[in-house]
């Protein structure tokens, strides 16, 4: 598996035929390196976007929106237009699932399809928990990937193994998230 972060900066979706590879993290060049040798090899390289749901770590993005929103905290953040492909972990897993069931070989991207601005995103969870008013909306400034316009994928090649997908979505998602994370937050997970 690999990453979104192999592209690098782009200006639009990325393409798994078309769009060039010029990772700027020390991660991304890694996946990159590793996807090189197994798509070398005929295999399969599935670059993950996003991905959010249950037993996500603490310190990203929705898990860390609701704990400070819901101990009544406020979230700073930058200013949120930024896009960036979110993809269900079920979802996910339906789509790993379903490249390892083909004959396609190379890179594949698993993604939503969809993106989304940051902004939603934040501005979604926080109407969820009735706490919009507490997001402060550029008070950090973007840097490195974060500041990266887009990241999102095209998933015209999954969509050549996959019809339905995702089927939970982001909303969805977010609520089965949200309640996950209540439940934690609560003591009762």
């Amino acid at each position: 598996m690999g990453s979104c972060l192999e592209y690098g900066p782009q200006n639009g979706l990325c393409d798994e035929r078309t769009s060039a590879c010029r990772p700027t993290t020390l991660y991304g060049q890694s996946k990159l390196c590793a996807a090189e040798a197994y798509i070398a090899a005929g295999a399969t390289w599935g670059r993950v976007y996003f991905p959010f749901g249950p037993y996500e770590p603490d310190a990203r993005l929705i898990p860390s929106l609701i704990r400070h929103l819901r101990a009544g905290q406020s979230f700073d953040c930058s200013h949120g237009r930024q896009l960036r492909d979110f993809v269900y972990v079920e979802d996910l897993a339906e789509m790993i699932a379903a490249v390892l069931d083909s004959d396609l070989t190379g890179a594949v991207n698993l993604g939503s399809g969809e993106p989304r601005s940051l902004r939603s995103v934040v501005e979604h969870v926080a109407d969820r928990l009735e706490a919009r008013h507490l997001v402060r909306f550029g008070a950090i400034e973007a840097t490195g990937v974060d500041a990266e316009p887009i990241i999102a994928a095209d998933i015209r090649r999954l969509r050549e193994v996959t019809t339905g997908l995702p089927m939970i979505g982001f909303e969805a998602g977010a609520g089965r998230a949200l309640a996950w994370w209540t439940d934690r937050l609560s003591g009762t997970t």
